[in-house]
């Protein structure tokens, strides 16, 4: 009796997880707001805030009535392969900025220049980075928002065919 117990409430469960993922992923899906998801979800995805991602972009898309799964997806840009050189990017956007040349690529590959000492500079490259990521973020959002809106728009809001995949 426990076991069956069990079964009906597991299956009761995963039942409503599934309704609960496909409400999720189906919200929201219309032209403009998946735009703006995958905008957001790559501006979020270019702030340095490395383990925070995923819970932002939760919270902004439920605040903005967007897809979370589109916005969580988005926010993906930053990843262990492209981390690096976005933070470089994000780094020398801020200097730039800030001292209006790229003060990280002075003296680099002499000897006794290595990233330690580039944030031996401490707060200094910490508003550079900031900076540089609020940047890259608004630019690789709005593009990458505008690019997912018009190809939304090309293919009429239908998703892909399994044939067209392939």
């Amino acid at each position: 009796m426990l076991a069956t117990m069990r079964d009906g409430w597991s299956k009761r469960a995963w039942n409503s997880l599934q309704r609960r993922m496909a409400q999720t992923l189906a919200s929201h899906l219309e032209p403009d707001a998946f735009g703006k998801a995958v905008g957001i979800g790559v501006f979020i995805g270019c702030l340095p805030l490395i383990g925070l991602h995923i819970l932002i972009c939760v919270v902004l898309a439920r605040w903005l009535r967007l897809n979370q799964a589109v916005t969580v997806l988005a926010a993906h840009i930053s990843n262990p392969l492209t981390l690096p050189f976005m933070l470089l990017a994000e780094l020398a956007i801020g200097e730039w900025i800030i001292h209006g040349r790229v003060a990280i690529l002075d003296g680099m590959g002499t000897e006794g220049t290595d990233l330690l000492s580039v944030f031996s500079r401490g707060w200094e490259v910490v508003w550079a980075l900031l900076l540089g990521s609020l940047v890259l973020g608004a630019a690789l959002g709005v593009s990458l928002g505008i690019a997912s809106l018009m190809l939304w728009r090309l293919r009429g809001g239908r998703p892909a065919r399994r044939e067209e995949r392939a």
